[in-house]
């Protein structure tokens, strides 16, 4: 279509057919829901589950007819100009079936690199030069390299190259990495390069505090800074930045790739690198690579003409070339080629396009299903360098109905993994994450000039928009918008065209905080009412700011995607479960949120409920939800506000025959029954590939039993045979023989009379594939599954807390190492408070051995200790401080003094106090005793901490009554002081102190890692 007539026929005949799909989906949603309401209504236990939005089928039948009708003379109108519109559908674009298997996996082979071995050396000659032998310091500054050239040369590859180098590696203390894009946002690159520094996101979020630590980091050290694809040339922005850097070594470097000369002047560039296109022959080697890859000598001769001719349309450029490889290595006769070098593409006339290297992507793009086309365009929706995870993506794709609708479980999943690949196979995603030990791939990006590609398809079809410029930016034909939030007030009323939206994505970081967005949610979500896909993304988890979901997210009835990850939610609505065609729900490290609607049953299109990293009450409605697929955590609950028989249990899981990809069971201490694991099927969920076990909870006083218990339960468990990673935590079974595995798999394998001949002997029938196994936190363990660890198929294994295990495997002086030294990675870390030496050792040793002086023990635990001993280190010393400050023992050894001091003279009556307050003492303790293993030393301590604050205030207060005393002020202020002690200390013991009760050395620690101390463990 090349007139702007028929551009607006073709945006009006879109329109048409976005409003059709509305309607047809709105009869289809309220088709579904009167089935469900049916199915409910028979069903007695959920008759007290009710929406408190009512949406009955009769509202949403309404309105249909007459839509209808008015879509009908709307296709009647544009049917009338049918022979003005040239929409031809090219029907080769369809991939031949019979060519799928030359698009093998020479994507996935990391790339050669034709042409830059010149511009290679002299870049890494500008990095390793000192000053002394070239002055291009000027002042402080850090020395800048510059490479500059068009999109599509080859810039980010080059410093990829470079960065990577052996010799870089070796001659930089830090390498640092950022993609600057537009725009320049310093506070997102200065916490960036914080990250690479630290390993850990910066608490900061004030530009000036991060420039200050980064200055304080670097000094005196030796870094290398790639700032990739700069745009701006605003010397202001730069100057902030730069001046942070100064504190470095001088020869530390900083490298930027750029498009534009200019930006390379404004950063005191004098000397870039400027990146020619490639000579003829390089391109040809480049493009022979791909295009070439697994055909005879004959065939690459015969093709061999008409590939150059389409070389040299490429211009130079790699990108460009890389592309129609790509394309070209799918074709198998010399017409497919021919037809490729002759299209019309290459002769372009659009302003828009930069004809060298869009009409190959064009190319491209057009030799792909209509259906492909449709997913490669949805992912302008992406920033630039964004990340995109592929099981999120074709989550996304599912939601918007490119992959068509199908009544089996998995189709469409599998139809989404195969769009992925022809994206990938053709070029158009790059820089891929795999798995790393499956190999699949998890993540990707885009190009920058792909990306500008796909944004030059949609054009305001698919909009990405900072918050305050939301208002200019937005256009009424938008569809999918994606909306970067800041802490700036974002105006969402007097926006038109909001009702059109099928994706509306907000993504904001730690220093956004909750964007004002947020505070006008309802009339938000009153306006969405065709959004498929709704996403409030946060990075990091904010407590002093909820989202609140109000309860009309319920209207929304054509949602398929709803991603809440990383937000702060005390409850989610119960009119969320009338939103019926609901695929995918994402409440990941939602940690303030304790449980779901009770009322999830009826979201029976419900395919993925991503739920990791929380913990969190189910309702037993999820077991309903028969085409479930994903589910990543599940904790046996006993106790709380719900009964059992409302809650989610292990028999409940059986029912979800379809579960795949990663489960995690917490708390399987708190199974009373083995018949109730039993109930789980685990061993039916062939899909599963990552099994987590976790068997804390039960009862204090049963602790005994536990070996026993666990091992059972994990026999009635059985696992999952093609389980790829198995990770056991806080088991009470010392013993991990042959049998227990075998009878956990019914029978299944070899028999073996003893553990020693088993251990000579493969057993391929129990978790034949297993490659990664973990063991933590199980301190009565003295043994590992010798089948599993003979498997060639084993890639990893970590031991954690498990003191046994590591004195038997570890590497230094475990007797069983041998039997573990065949696994490639293999991770066994000291358990908490393990000695260095075993006793027969610290016997051998000399009296007068360093050793005997502790210097080690000592340093590790004062000068080098580790962050579990450092917070428990926090928590003993505070405790013991707030004790001795709060005046408690003063008062008892001086309390004859006090009470003389108080007012009471006589020296009978000052005995006697004292005699009665240690009998008050002494009995609080006694009951304190009795109740400790019932609730806990934390919940008495709070209690106990927030007496003496009302105690110590009261007296304070009360102070003037007392007529005897003369210096009632200064006893009022020192009261007051010690009860304002009191209180901080009770802050303290909140945050600082968790609950130990009932649990061993080994799941102390636990408590006392990584993770924020809320007390609450």
């Amino acid at each position: 279509m090349k007139g702007e007539t028929e551009k607006v026929r073709y945006d009006k005949l879109k329109r048409l057919a976005y409003d059709i799909d509305d309607v047809l989906d709105k009869y289809k949603t309220a088709v579904l829901k009167s089935e469900v309401e049916r199915d409910e209504a028979q069903t007695p236990s959920t008759s007290s589950v009710s929406s408190q939005v009512p949406n009955t089928p009769i509202s949403l039948f309404g309105g249909i007819a007459p839509r209808i009708k008015e879509l009908n003379k709307r296709v009647e109108a544009i049917a009338k100009e049918k022979d003005y519109l040239s929409l031809a559908i090219d029907k080769s674009s369809s991939t031949d079936p019979k060519l799928e298997r030359l698009e093998t996996t020479s994507f996935f082979v990391e790339p050669v690199v034709y042409g830059r071995d010149h511009d290679k050396l002299d870049l890494i000659d500008r990095l390793l030069v000192s000053d002394n032998n070239r002055g291009r310091r000027s002042g402080n500054d850090t020395p800048l390299i510059a490479i500059v050239g068009m999109g599509g040369l080859g810039k980010t590859t080059l410093a990829g190259l470079v960065f990577k180098d052996k010799r870089v590696r070796k001659h930089f203390h830090k390498r640092i990495w950022v993609c600057v894009s537009d725009p320049f946002d310093e506070v997102r690159i200065a916490k960036a390069i914080l990250e690479s520094l630290k390993g850990e996101p910066s608490k900061f979020n004030v530009l000036h505090n991060l420039l200050e630590e980064i200055e304080e980091i670097i000094e005196e050290k030796r870094f290398l800074l790639v700032l990739d694809d700069v745009w701006t040339e605003d010397e202001n922005k730069w100057k902030q930045l730069k001046g942070s850097l100064c504190s470095a070594s001088r020869e530390s470097r900083i490298l930027v790739t750029t498009r534009k000369k200019n930006v390379a002047t404004m950063m005191c560039c004098s000397n870039p690198i400027l990146l020619d296109l490639l000579s003829k022959e390089d391109s040809w080697s480049l493009f022979s690579e791909a295009a070439f890859w697994g055909r005879s000598e004959e065939d690459c001769e015969n093709l061999e003409s008409i590939g150059r001719e389409i070389v040299d349309k490429c211009g130079g450029l790699p990108l460009a070339i890389k592309t129609m490889a790509n394309l070209l290595c799918s074709k198998g006769t010399e017409e497919q080629w021919q037809r490729i070098s002759d299209s019309e593409m290459w002769e372009l006339e659009d302003p828009e396009i930069f004809k060298d290297l869009y009409a190959p992507l064009l190319l491209s793009y057009c030799d792909l299903p209509m259906s492909v086309q449709q997913c490669f365009r949805y992912c302008a929706i992406f920033p630039k360098d964004y990340e995109i995870r592929r099981d999120e993506l074709i989550k996304l794709w599912m939601a918007q109905g490119f992959l068509g609708e199908t009544r089996k479980v998995n189709e469409l999943e599998m139809m989404g993994e195969d769009c992925f690949d022809k994206l990938a196979m053709r070029g158009l995603f790059q820089e891929f994450k795999k798995d790393e030990i499956g190999g699949s791939i998890i993540e990707c990006k885009m190009h920058d000039v792909v990306h500008d590609f796909g944004h030059f398809l949609t054009k305001t079809e698919c909009l990405l928009v900072e918050g305050q410029r939301l208002a200019e930016s937005f256009h009424e034909n938008a569809r999918h918008l994606t909306l970067i939030a800041k802490p700036d007030n974002i105006p969402i009323d007097g926006i038109k065209g909001l009702e059109k939206l099928r994706s509306f994505l907000v993504q904001y970081n730690s220093d956004a905080k909750v964007p004002k967005l947020y505070e006008s949610m309802s009339n938000l979500i009153d306006q969405l009412i065709s959004v498929r896909v709704l996403r409030f993304y946060s990075g990091h988890s904010v407590y002093d700011n909820y989202l609140r979901i109000p309860k009309e997210i319920g209207n929304l009835i054509h949602i398929r995607y709803l991603n809440l990850e990383g937000n702060s939610l005390r409850e989610l609505s119960e009119t969320l479960c009338d939103l019926c065609n609901l695929q995918t729900l994402n409440i990941r490290k939602c940690h303030t949120l304790r449980e779901l609607p009770r009322g999830m049953g009826r979201l029976t299109k419900l395919r993925h409920l991503q739920n990791g990293s929380i913990k969190i009450l189910m309702p037993k409605g999820v077991g309903r939800l028969t085409s479930l697929q994903t589910l990543e955590e599940i904790a046996v609950i006993r106790g709380g506000n719900r009964t059992s028989s409302d809650s989610f249990s292990l028999a409940d899981l059986g029912k979800l025959i379809h579960l795949r990809g990663k489960l995690s069971i917490q708390w399987l201490g708190n199974v009373e029954e083995t018949s109730e694991a039993r109930e789980a099927q685990l061993s039916t969920k062939t899909g599963l590939r990552s099994l987590t076990l976790d068997f804390r909870g039960g009862n204090f006083k049963k602790r005994e039993k536990k070996t026993e218990s666990d091992a059972l339960l994990l026999q009635a468990l059985h696992p999952p045979p093609r389980l790829h990673t198995l990770k056991i935590e806080f088991c009470g079974w010392e013993e991990w023989e042959y049998e227990l595995l075998l009878r956990s798999r019914g029978g299944q394998g070899h028999q073996s009379s003893s553990s020693s001949s088993s251990s000579s002997i493969a057993f391929p029938s129990i978790m034949p594939k297993l490659q990664r196994l973990s063991i933590g936190a199980c301190s009565k363990l003295k043994t590992l599954p010798h089948h599993l660890l003979q498997s060639r198929a084993l890639q990893e294994l970590t031991i954690r807390e498990s003191r046994f295990l590591f004195e038997r495997f570890n590497k230094e002086r475990g007797h069983d190492w041998p039997s573990i030294s065949h696994i490639p990675q293999v991770e066994i870390k000291r358990p908490f408070n393990f000695p260095r030496y075993s006793a027969a050792e610290i016997l051998e040793q000399e009296p007068s051995s360093s050793s005997w002086s502790g210097q080690g023990v000592w340093k590790e635990l004062l000068l080098k200790p580790s962050k579990p001993i450092q917070r428990i280190l926090i928590a003993a010393i505070g405790v013991n401080f707030f004790m001795q400050a709060s005046g408690n023992d003063a008062v008892v050894y001086y309390s004859p003094k006090v009470f003389k001091d108080a007012g009471i003279s006589d020296r009978k009556q000052q005995i006697g106090v004292s005699i009665i307050m240690g009998i008050a003492k002494t009995c609080f303790v006694f009951i304190s005793a009795l109740f400790l293993d019932r609730f806990g030393s934390r919940p008495l301590l709070l209690i106990g901490s927030i007496g003496m604050v009302i105690s110590l205030g009261g007296l304070g207060f009360g102070s003037k009554y007392l007529e005897q005393c003369q210096d009632k002020p200064e006893w009022a202020i020192a009261l007051c002081i010690v009860a304002g002690i009191v209180a901080v200390g009770t802050v303290f013991f909140y945050f600082f102190l968790p609950e130990t009760k009932g649990k061993s050395l080994e799941e102390i620690e636990v408590l006392f890692e990584d993770k924020p101390l809320d007390g609450k463990q």
